[in-house]
């Protein structure tokens, strides 16, 4: 079961001095470890322990980490070159997502694998950040209208041909469209971030507690199953070098009636109940209003999503376990009905997709059912 094996994999990251012996991976294992971009960290840890170096699965995974630490190598180049030059005109550059947990959480910045460099700025610095990039080498290049990134938390996303380098600079933390876009927590983040550096260079990073929230929040609206893996090892990392400073009160606090409890409640209470953070689930239980109940049904179901979605080849499950469903299944839970309730739109939603106009035709209606029970729709 590949989530054992991930486990295995996160809390060897978490805690380095665990034993780790390669040897417990098949080849099988490996290859589907590999599909899912965690080849570098496999190499560094069996690197780190494993004796026998010399077989194919080692250089398949040699070769992923080698192209992870080229990529990485190119883009912390980038960003020191653009940090250096905000430092001199004054710009406040804060860095997100996986562009700060590489270089703050993780024992090799390549580790931590990464689409592209997510940055937030001012947006009166946007002129000048803009003429840098262009002057520097970038264009900026998308499949989608300048119309379309109006309605967007960060402008169109800049590209360097040569470096294969993309970098997306925010002027917001989510975009107008997303249900946390008003929470008072990301309207102040301005107020919740610190100096920090990135080799040698000043930056600004978020303080630990928003950097949590905002990490679990965006793994919570990603469908990526990628992007959302490395994020739930960013929580994990965050949690164990952060032990003793996070402020439990400080995140209860300011979660009082926000929508960004429930999702925060239900990863971290996964976390802990498989292991992967340690001493956390007791802070959850001292919220005066626990955002969906300990043993609930939902937070089973939640649960078993987490699991299939980001530590299972879903293409190896069950036909009805799709993305499609998984998506919908997630979208429901994270919805803020009762429990009972919850129960029956996980039914309805699935039966009849909301956001699809052909959910009433029969025709693809029987369409479905049959790729659900693994037969041919030919």
């Amino acid at each position: 079961m590949l989530f054992q094996k991930i486990k295995a994999i996160f809390i060897a990251i978490r805690d380095l001095e665990v034993d780790f012996q390669l040897s417990e991976f098949s080849a099988k294992e490996i290859d589907a470890l590999l599909n899912m971009q965690l080849g570098p960290l496999l190499y560094f840890l069996a690197n780190r322990h494993t004796q026998e170096k010399l077989n194919e699965s080692m250089d398949k995974l040699a070769s992923a980490a080698i192209y992870a630490k080229f990529t990485t190598q190119q883009n912390l180049g980038v960003v020191v070159s653009l940090a250096s030059y905000c430092q001199k005109q004054q710009i406040t550059m804060t860095l997100l997502k996986g562009i700060s947990t590489s270089t703050e959480l993780y024992p090799e910045p390549h580790l931590r694998v990464m689409g592209d460099i997510d940055l937030l700025f001012k947006e009166r610095d946007f002129i000048l950040v803009d003429n840098y990039l262009k002057d520097n080498g970038f264009i900026q290049k998308s499949l989608y209208s300048d119309e379309f990134y109006k309605n967007l938390h960060h402008d169109m996303p800049y590209y360097h041909a040569k470096k294969d380098c993309w970098i997306e600079i925010h002027h917001h933390l989510f975009s107008p469209q997303s249900k946390f876009s008003n929470e008072p927590i990301f309207l102040m983040a301005d107020d919740n971030r610190c100096l920090s550096q990135i080799i040698g260079v000043d930056v600004y990073r978020f303080r630990v507690e928003l950097q949590l929230i905002y990490t679990v929040i965006h793994w919570s609206e990603s469908s990526n199953c990628i992007s959302g893996r490395m994020a739930i090892l960013d929580v994990i990392l965050l949690c164990s070098k952060y032990k003793q400073e996070i402020d439990w009160q400080w995140i209860a606090h300011r979660l009082s009636n926000s929508l960004c409890a429930q999702p925060m409640f239900i990863l971290l209470s996964f976390l802990s109940r498989n292991g992967l953070v340690l001493g956390v689930e007791q802070e959850l239980y001292k919220w005066r209003n626990y955002p969906i109940k300990q043993n609930s049904i939902s937070l089973y179901i939640a649960h078993k999503v987490i699991t299939k979605w980001f530590f299972e080849d879903i293409d190896l499950k069950a036909k009805f376990l799709t993305v499609n469903n998984l998506e919908l299944i997630w979208r429901t839970l994270l919805t803020n009905q009762l429990a009972v309730v919850k129960v029956f739109l996980l039914l309805w939603n699935i039966g009849f997709p909301p956001d699809n106009p052909r959910k009433f035709n029969l025709r693809f209606q029987w369409r479905r059912l049959k790729v659900m029970l693994g037969r041919s729709v030919e």
